[in-house]
């Protein structure tokens, strides 16, 4: 059996389940929206649609970034195309509004062409000037899922998720951050970040440290003000285990698409403009 993708943002991929496999089996029904991607078995092999963005690097000198999310939506799937689900497409009106990366490109989500020349914008980087941020788009898990907590239904115990969900999904994003030379990771949810970074617990009450520090540094007219709260809060950490310096910047969750969240964006990626 194999999927047909709904655009080049699409692909099929599959996770190993190793001895883990009849559990998983008994309860995929379990993780809402994984059915509507069509799994399917192939021995221990779970095999699914994903989404994935990796640019063409036209530029060497041209800044890389990755935007990391926590699993993909069964519906953006579907549409071929992150966050293109009717609630998440205000995050494309927020990106589109930000200087650092010149988007000019009218967002159509009406047809399978509006979608294709997004992707195809994206994966060709034909956005911005040699010194606009080229971006990445991942997911730490691949699995489609209504929420990244339902993947855990998926193992008999928290060894088990660590084991082969987990761990393969921070060697294969360092893969790809190694490969690609990529210096800033943004992250969206708070215990992706925790994952990527290997810091349990440290994006307690993020939401509330970040919405005080972006407050802050507009009010007293500093942007640096924000850093050293971020940095106070280890919201700004290495990625360990790379043999480069990489940096994993928590930002606010998709969820929030307000005032707040343009401006951590817009802090970020004027970081990741200059650390390029």
């Amino acid at each position: 059996m194999k999927h047909i993708p709904a655009s080049k943002a699409i692909k099929e991929v599959w996770l190993d389940f190793g001895d883990g496999t009849k559990y998983a089996e008994r309860h995929l029904a379990e993780v809402a929206g994984l059915s509507e991607v069509e799994p399917y078995w192939e021995g221990a092999h779970l095999c699914f649609l994903t989404e994935s963005i990796q640019p063409t690097l036209k530029s060497p000198t041209r800044p890389r970034v990755m935007l990391l999310f926590s699993n993909p939506h069964p519906e953006s799937v579907r549409n071929g195309l992150f966050m293109s689900q009717k609630n998440s497409r205000g995050f494309w009106d927020i990106l589109r509004c930000n200087k650092q990366i010149g988007i000019n490109h009218d967002f159509r989500w009406d047809s399978t062409k509006g979608i294709d020349d997004t992707v195809s914008l994206l994966l060709n980087g034909n956005y911005g000037n040699d010194r606009s941020p080229l971006l990445f788009f991942e997911c730490l898990y691949q699995i489609p899922s209504k929420s990244p907590e339902f993947l855990r239904k998926l193992f008999a115990n928290t060894d088990d998720f660590k084991r082969y969900l987990q761990c393969p999904s921070l060697v294969r994003i360092r893969k790809i951050l190694t490969s690609n030379n990529i210096k800033v990771v943004l992250v969206f949810k708070g215990e992706t970040f925790e994952s990527i970074v290997n810091k349990p617990g440290i994006s307690k009450y993020s939401r509330q440290t970040i919405r005080s520090a972006v407050n802050n540094a507009l009010e007293k007219g500093d942007e640096r003000l924000f850093w050293k709260c971020m940095d106070r809060h280890e919201l700004i950490k290495q990625v360990p285990d790379l043999k480069h310096q990489c940096m994993a910047v928590k930002v606010m969750d998709t969820r929030v698409k307000d005032s707040t969240f343009s401006h951590v964006l817009d802090y970020a990626l004027q970081y990741a403009t200059k650390v390029g």
